[in-house]
């Protein structure tokens, strides 16, 4: 009933200069039609082809750059590392851009992105997105004058083609909303991720029996398959569920959005028989709730996969 909840006025009146109308601060109708669309991305067949290749494209810079940490034996930020794997990834993703930030110590656009709650440099991520949407009009613009078919499937493509829209969830792609769509892209996809990444590495770093475990799973899951040297395929993940259980465990006692938080539109009952009224402000905690022991038993606050 996602149309009887919406964000906090507060909520939505402050972060629409970064935000604008995008799938953070929108609700009903417009909500549903971001969802609905930006969900073509993440059909199993675009995972297994466009999303694993990216992730494996970027996780050998990544490993790169892990072992030569290694070999000078240098301590380094892993949380800063994985914000810059995950922002590259989300990156080309969602608009086919390759921001290059993981082997750079510092970018641009990805300092301006931790600064722009202040807003002082919300200028230069509008020259970004809307740079990024003039360039990808012009090459569309180009193919159609030249009957040719557009092969980008990243997640702006499908927001600029109007076929990919459904009637109930239609939504013009114009400048502005594009520019909404890319900046509330990269908040979804690269602080949550990369969160959740540097959270696990932390319970696996404090954990060395629970690391030798997803070694040996991920190493034995690789020689049973066909994937291709150390290239994640979508069979070899499947192999992988003591790795999964490591992942859902870091994210219960650590989730990406600790907290969440719904205004109710019009009365209504939950199914617990809970009265809301128009106005109240519904709210709940992962946070607190991975680490009930009424749920979770007397270990709730353990790392136990």
């Amino acid at each position: 009933n996602y149309q009887n909840y919406g964000k906090a006025g507060e909520f939505k009146c402050r972060l629409q200069g970064l935000l604008g109308d995008g799938i953070f601060n929108s609700d009903g109708q417009q909500w549903f039609a971001h969802r609905k669309t930006s969900a073509h991305l993440f059909k199993l067949s675009a995972f297994k082809t466009t999303v694993l290749n990216i992730f494996n494209h970027d996780l050998g810079i990544v490993l790169g750059v892990l072992q030569e940490h290694a070999q000078k034996k240098s301590t380094f930020d892993l949380q800063a590392l994985m914000h810059k794997f995950t922002l590259d990834s989300v990156a080309q993703i969602a608009f086919g851009v390759e921001l290059g930030c993981i082997t750079h110590e510092r970018v641009e656009f990805a300092d301006d992105f931790d600064f722009c709650t202040a807003s002082i440099r919300l200028y230069r991520l509008n020259k970004f997105a809307y740079g990024i949407i003039r360039d990808r009009r012009a090459v569309l613009e180009k193919e159609s004058r030249a009957g040719t078919v557009s092969t980008r499937n990243d997640l702006l493509s499908l927001y600029l083609d109007k076929t990919n829209f459904e009637s109930d969830a239609y939504m013009e792609p114009t400048d502005s909303n594009m520019r909404d769509v890319i900046l509330n892209t990269l908040i979804a996809g690269r602080d949550t991720t990369a969160q959740a990444l540097s959270w696990t590495f932390f319970e696996l770093c404090t954990h060395p029996e629970v690391q030798s475990k997803v070694r040996a799973e991920v190493q034995q899951a690789l020689a049973a398959t066909a994937a291709d040297g150390d290239r994640f395929d979508y069979n070899m993940l499947q192999q992988c569920k003591y790795t999964e259980a490591v992942c859902n465990e870091a994210l219960r006692l650590h989730p990406s959005v600790p907290k969440e938080a719904k205004v109710v539109v019009r009365d209504e009952v939950l199914p617990d028989g809970t009265q809301c009224r128009s106005g109240d402000v519904l709210s709940f905690s992962p946070w607190a709730m991975g680490r009930d022991k009424d749920l979770w038993g007397e270990n709730a606050l353990e790392f136990y996969p």
